[in-house]
């Protein structure tokens, strides 16, 4: 224990907080969102030897397989993919913990050190997502894991430096197969690895041997893993062989508004045959038509930097990004370089966010945040450190009274919203009841079409995304795609809402089989 926790109630007491909320991740109740059944799904295909799922949406889907890969291992001992999914988030959120807390104790001192933690925990798109089937949590344990082994690098020169490489390497690999801005991870691996080498002045056959360490770590955990999920999606029967048009999708519409989001992924082409984004992506473009689109795609780049920002104030609740910037600023001032190491995997990060997100991105970039929060909090817990000292010195008065003033209201701030960002995850366990209902295809996989892949899921059924087109397109569509059946959700966007009235005159396409709150599920007729 740290010898000044000993002695001091207020900080037993945070720790205290710090408990009840990890006890609070095991009792809390089942969150999961449309691409938690991507990964779920992924981690079933993968137990029967392929990387990527035949029909899902609106073809074959490949994503990072590393988290669905650890599912499928993990559900050998849970026997369920959910619970599996689940253990996984968990785990790692307590990895993510420990490291902070070990990162900002080496770097800024004892107190800083508790309250990092604390207040991560506290956070509630931390503590929503580290429960969740999602790649935020497992992808923000590796992402901080190579911060902290790049961090150790230059501060080691023991003779176990050559383990240091190879970890580091495997970190920078392990992030990137779980999310692809992981590509970040390797890409300032490599630039700090190089400083580091030229900085220690080693000898030309050491830096080769410690960079071939470093490389070696990466390729034989990313090589394995990259070769065999891009091959996969290449031999099914629905995937688009054709290239996609880099030019053609940096100059697609901007897709941060829900509904034009929902009409541009769901629409389909004239002829009815397939989605329009995907045709549109493969649309060949002449460099002098991008030319003229590059204001656009300008625009759009600031328009997703302008958002990134706000969000980051959102994930922060403002006071956080108060005492992170004190911190930085205090730092910058005694020439730290620890700032501008930590501050380079922040910038990349968001560079990496508001160059893709400028062309799709998410419509609530709080989940794509989420990684960002462990070093924010880092420099938060130092900001308030440093201020709670710089005032005791000013008016003279006990410190330990402002710390608590001082956490006393980031612990406010984070919890007058607690359920902000949890409003976008949805506990779609109904889906498992309704999914009961759909009769079992032994020879032929039924096909599910549906705005949500939930019932698709939990019917072991193919998925496709219902399009945004009129009645008679819809079903059109749906018996080219062998479609069994039909869910059609209540908050389902349609150029007309009369889908039920449609039916009704039209009793021999459709059946009814279920209503339920959820939506209203048919059985397309032959």
């Amino acid at each position: 224990m740290i010898p000044w926790l000993k002695n001091n109630k207020i900080y037993l007491f945070f720790l205290g907080i710090l408990i009840f909320e990890l006890i609070h991740f095991f009792f809390s109740g089942l969150i999961l969102t449309p691409d938690s059944f991507t990964y779920l799904r992924l981690a079933e295909e993968i137990q029967k030897g392929r990387f990527y799922i035949e029909q899902w949406g609106s073809g074959s889907v490949s994503v990072p397989p590393l988290y669905p890969f650890f599912i499928f291992l993990l559900q050998k001992f849970t026997l369920d993919y959910i619970a599996a999914g689940i253990l996984i988030s968990i785990i790692s959120s307590f990895g993510v913990i420990l490291i902070v807390h070990k990162l900002t104790r080496e770097i800024f001192g004892g107190k800083a050190s508790l309250f990092a933690p604390t207040i991560l925990v506290l956070n509630p798109f931390f503590s929503a997502f580290s429960r969740a089937i999602l790649t935020e949590s497992l992808f923000s344990l590796f992402f901080i894991l190579n911060i902290y082994l790049l961090y150790k690098l230059s501060k080691n020169d023991s003779k176990y430096i050559f383990f240091f490489f190879l970890l580091i390497g495997a970190s920078s690999a392990l992030a990137w197969l779980t999310r692809d801005v992981g590509m970040a991870s390797f890409a300032l691996s490599v630039i700090w690895i190089l400083y580091f080498l030229n900085a220690k002045k080693f000898s030309p056959i050491k830096i080769i041997m410690y960079f071939g360490a470093f490389l070696l770590g990466f390729i034989v955990f990313f090589a394995p893993f990259f070769v065999i999920s891009k091959i996969g999606p290449s031999l099914s029967s629905y995937n688009n062989t054709a290239k996609k048009n880099i030019l053609n999708t940096l100059t697609s519409p901007l897709l941060k508004d829900e509904m034009v989001r929902e009409i541009a992924i769901r629409s389909l082409t004239d002829n009815g045959a397939d989605y329009l984004i995907k045709d549109r992506s493969i649309k060949q473009m002449s460099l002098a038509e991008f030319a003229k689109q590059i204001p656009w795609i300008l625009k759009k780049m600031a328009l997703s930097v302008g958002r990134m920002s706000l969000y980051v104030l959102i994930i922060t609740f403002g006071i956080l990004g108060l005492f992170a910037m004190i911190s930085t600023c205090l730092n910058l001032r005694n020439k730290n370089r620890t700032t501008v190491f930590l501050g380079t995997f922040m910038l990349i990060y968001l560079s990496f966010y508001a160059f893709a997100g400028s062309f799709l991105g998410a419509l609530g970039p709080e989940r794509y945040l989420v990684p960002l929060l462990p070093i924010i909090i880092l420099f938060s817990s130092n900001g308030i450190v440093q201020t709670s000292e710089f005032i005791e010195d000013k008016i003279k008065t006990r410190s330990k009274q402002i710390f608590l003033f001082f956490i006393f209201c980031v612990i406010i701030m984070q919890t007058i919203q607690v359920r902000y960002g949890v409003g976008a995850l949805h506990d779609v366990m109904g889906y498992r009841n309704l999914s009961q209902l759909i009769e079992f295809a032994p020879i032929k996989k039924n096909t599910i079409m549906a705005r949500r892949p939930y019932l698709a899921y939990f019917s072991k059924s193919d998925f496709i995304l219902t399009p945004y087109a009129e009645y008679e397109k819809i079903i059109r569509f749906a018996r080219y795609k062998k479609v069994d059946y039909i869910f059609i959700e209540k908050d389902l966007l349609l150029p007309s809402f009369d889908f039920y009235k449609i039916q009704l005159e039209s009793p021999n396409e459709l059946i009814i089989i279920a209503e339920s709150s959820r939506g209203v599920l048919y059985r397309l007729i032959d």
